[in-house]
């Protein structure tokens, strides 16, 4: 799978037009993952506001990162390594996919089109599936990211 450089455009636009930022963005990312997956609670000992800044500065990166996918990939693999070793589960990865879609719906309104959610939704498939196969190899199906459809 990859990229046009429409999609990365869309993404790239839409994103930008999110900052500067609501910080209110983050807790809703993180209260819609906790309506779809509880227990995904427990990971968060330093607070869901630490947590949620950084995810945003790591989506951040990731998408400047999206011109140059096999770099961005190798970086995304590393880090699907930390998260195991902090208990992330590769069950856990569809809801925070859904939960990211549904916070930029939310945050960007009327600008989250039909065209920005599936260069989105692309974008974050590419990178849930790089993350997962890293992760757990032995461990993962393309019914993982069912929430794309």
């Amino acid at each position: 799978m990859h990229l046009s450089q429409e999609q990365i455009d869309l993404i790239r636009k839409s994103f930008a037009d999110m900052m500067p930022m609501d910080p209110a963005v983050p807790g809703h990312l993180y209260a819609r993952l906790f309506e779809l997956a509880p227990e995904a609670r427990g990971l968060f000992h330093a607070g869901v506001d630490r947590q949620g800044a950084m995810f945003m500065e790591a989506l951040g990166v990731i998408v400047g990162g999206l011109y140059d996918i096999e770099t961005l990939q190798e970086m995304v693999r590393t880090l699907a390594h930390r998260h195991v070793a902090y208990g992330v589960k590769a069950e856990y990865y569809p809801h925070l996919c859904q939960a990211l879609v549904d916070t930029l719906a939310h945050a960007l309104g009327d600008r989250f089109d039909a065209e920005t959610r599936a260069a989105w939704s692309a974008a974050i498939t590419l990178i849930s599936t790089t993350m997962l196969v890293a992760a757990y190899p032995d461990d993962h199906t393309d019914a993982d990211l069912s929430w794309a459809s």
